[in-house]
């Protein structure tokens, strides 16, 4: 009997417990489904704003309007569900804020109002409408330079004041006493001061609208190269530093005015060898190597004219030689000296003349060959043809003049026996 009742428990228990257990998993996963579903992404609304009207006038021109309607147009906007419709209203309009106070109208009020054009579930279209009270534009009424370790400064307050583009009485731009900042901090970093910052402080004048400007520059300590390492070069050479001076005429008349300014720079700036570029040039092995056969064939060509000159010479007069006999008798006959003068140097120059011709033509025709080694000069320089033509049409003239001349002076007898 209590056997019977112990098993009727037990499996009363045992019921129990998967009932529970059934329940308590039902229930793990409606918390599951909850969680998951509460970390869904959440469906945001993009916002195009697809036009935007300046209304009423403001002190911005034509051209910064169009600047800042491109620039609002092109936001990435987005709203979420529970966000109010004119919630992305504030984002939008902070360029035109920021343009605004960039100019000095720090007072400026600008409100915008936006009109539905298309609602889609996914997408919202506007048309922005921008009002802006510009209030007063603020200027610059004083600047002040001072050290912030109470130090003086290393540049006088005139150097500094140059740094900046905004004078005294101008308006209080934004952007370009930013720019003057940071050319006040490259000042200072071109003499070692490459920490020096230049912090602005502003006091401002609500009822004048004129803001007074202090700037304090901690300047830190100057930094100085401690030594100069250029890898791959050899000892000497990592020592040493070159400068290269662009002159609008002869190189060594300003020697004087670049050791000058070196030691303006820095008196330890010492200034050696002052060599011009073109003296670099010739010491360089690579372009000796480019020269060289340049030289090599310049040196054949003057060795051929030459010997071209002296060939022209001997073979011209050795043939006016041999007509002395027929000279002799034309002067025997009662030729004139003069006409006979003439008849041996027409002949002559004729001779001369085609073989010049011919040497020029075969000339520019091989010249072409040598177009890559050329520098300065075309293969067909007409000054170094005609000079070579010129050159070789004198030496025919003297080859021909000479020995006619003294053929004509010998007397007609010795002539007629002149073998």
């Amino acid at each position: 009997m209590a056997f019977r009742m112990c098993f009727r428990l037990g499996i009363v228990v045992l019921f129990g417990a998967m009932c529970s257990s059934g329940l308590a998993y039902s229930q793990s996963q409606s918390c599951i489904d909850t969680a998951s579903a509460s970390r869904a992404p959440v469906q945001e609304t993009k916002i195009t704003i697809v036009s935007v009207e300046f209304q009423g006038e403001n002190p911005l021109s034509d051209a910064q309007r169009e600047e800042l309607i491109k620039h609002v147009r092109q936001q990435d906007l987005r709203i979420t569900p529970g966000e109010p419709d004119s919630s992305w209203v504030a984002e939008a309009l902070i360029p035109v804020r920021d343009a605004l106070h960039e100019r000095g109208y720090f007072k400026a009020d600008v409100e915008g109002i936006p009109y539905l054009a298309l609602a889609q579930a996914s997408e919202r279209r506007y048309v922005l409408a921008i009002t802006v009270e510009a209030g007063p534009q603020f200027r610059l009424r004083h600047v002040r330079f001072t050290s912030a370790t109470d130090s003086t400064l290393v540049f006088s307050e005139a150097i500094l004041r140059q740094q900046l583009q905004p004078q005294e009485g101008d308006t209080f731009d934004v952007t370009k006493i930013r720019q003057g900042l940071e050319s006040i901090s490259r000042l200072y970093g071109s003499k070692g001061y490459i920490d020096a910052t230049p912090e602005p402080d502003t006091t401002i004048d609500e009822k004048s609208s004129r803001i007074d400007l202090l700037i304090k520059v901690d300047e830190q300590k100057p930094y100085r190269i401690a030594k100069i390492e250029l890898l791959g070069l050899r000892t000497k050479a990592q020592n040493e530093l070159s400068y290269m001076v662009r002159t609008a005429g002869e190189p060594g008349a300003f020697v004087g005015a670049a050791r000058v300014a070196l030691q303006e720079m820095d008196p330890q700036l010492p200034l050696i060898q002052p060599q011009s570029l073109e003296q670099i040039a010739n010491q360089s092995p690579s372009v000796f190597l480019r020269r060289y056969p340049s030289y090599l064939i310049g040196s054949l060509a003057a060795l051929a004219l030459v010997l071209a000159v002296v060939g022209l010479y001997g073979l011209i007069s050795h043939m006016v030689l041999q007509r002395t006999r027929e000279i002799g008798i034309r002067v025997a006959l009662g030729a004139q000296r003069r006409d006979i003068m003439r008849m041996v140097l027409r002949q002559g120059i004729r001779a001369t003349v085609a073989g010049v011709t011919i040497g020029v033509l075969a000339g520019l025709a091989l010249t072409r060959l040598l177009r890559g080694l050329l520098y300065g000069v075309t293969p067909g320089d007409w000054l170094t043809f005609l000079s070579v033509a010129l050159l070789l049409l004198i030496v025919a003239l003297a080859a021909c003049s000479i020995p006619a001349r003294r053929a004509t002076r010998v007397d007609p007898i010795v002539a007629l026996r002149y073998e």
